[in-house]
């Protein structure tokens, strides 16, 4: 299968400082990526960068375009992002929140709903178990509940790819499930879904691919398995780790360090 997104010879600097250095990627559609590394790596850089929404040496493309040439508001149609953090600051309803993933679509007010738009929402919110929160101001909910909110914004898009930079960052466990969840299944709708984390456990279960940074550098690109070795983990990150497998999912938790 072709290539959805990829990345040739990418090299990001800040300053003389070369924060992403020299990596190749590629990406068929209709898979979950998990992106990985420690703190530093250069994960949320590169995130960026796949995004569209930073200077990079080397070419970007999406499918056979490369990203630099695509215009800003086509390349929101085709790069759904999602940053870090579920703030929001101004007085907005959850659904007025989801709705601004249709701007791309040129809706410029959540009040004239085309019913393309209309549709687009109402699924994002059924698929984020969100449509009960939908006249709820948005600084009244739980992080959970914002997080899946934030989450469905980025599924109205009905972009091709979507990035997530830490989606279960701060969330309680359950919550942490429920997103990475919501982006598996995503990711079975055809989304190429590409979600930076630091949980190598829903990594491993989840993920049908890895992606492992360290020091701006690619370190493993494949399966869970493939990535996920004990020689890999204890290069980058130090630590040993215990593996089980319970209903055909690998349970994989860290130790400390060897």
């Amino acid at each position: 299968m072709s290539a959805l997104l990829s990345a040739e010879n990418l090299t990001i600097r800040i300053g003389p400082n070369a924060i992403v250095e020299n990596v190749s990627l590629s990406f068929a559609p209709g898979r979950f990526v998990a992106l990985i590394g420690p703190n530093g790596a250069g994960k949320t850089t590169l995130l960026k960068a796949l995004a569209g929404l930073i200077t990079t040496e080397g070419v970007v493309m999406f499918r056979d375009r490369p990203m630099d040439a695509i215009p800003g508001r086509e390349r929101a149609r085709c790069i759904a992002y999602l940053p870090q953090g579920h703030q929001v600051y101004w007085p907005l309803l959850a659904r007025d929140v989801v709705a601004l993933g249709r701007y791309p679509h040129g809706l410029a007010d959540p009040s004239r709903l085309t019913a393309d738009h209309a549709r687009a929402i109402h699924s994002a919110m059924t698929r984020t178990d969100t449509t009960h929160l939908a006249d709820q101001p948005v600084q009244t909910l739980s992080g959970g509940e914002r997080a899946r909110v934030m989450l469905a914004r980025v599924m109205a898009v009905e972009a091709p790819v979507l990035l997530a930079d830490e989606p279960t960052a701060s969330l309680d466990p359950g919550h942490q499930i429920s997103v990475m969840r919501d982006l598996k299944a995503e990711s079975r709708r055809g989304t190429l879904v590409i979600a930076v984390t630091h949980d190598l456990g829903l990594a491993a279960r989840l993920a049908d691919e890895i992606v492992l940074l360290d020091r701006g550098r690619l370190i493993a690109q494949g399966s869970p398995d493939t990535v996920l070795t004990d020689e890999n983990l204890h290069a980058v990150y130090q630590v040993s780790v215990l593996r089980q497998m319970i209903d055909g999912e690998m349970f994989l938790t860290p130790r400390a360090p060897l």
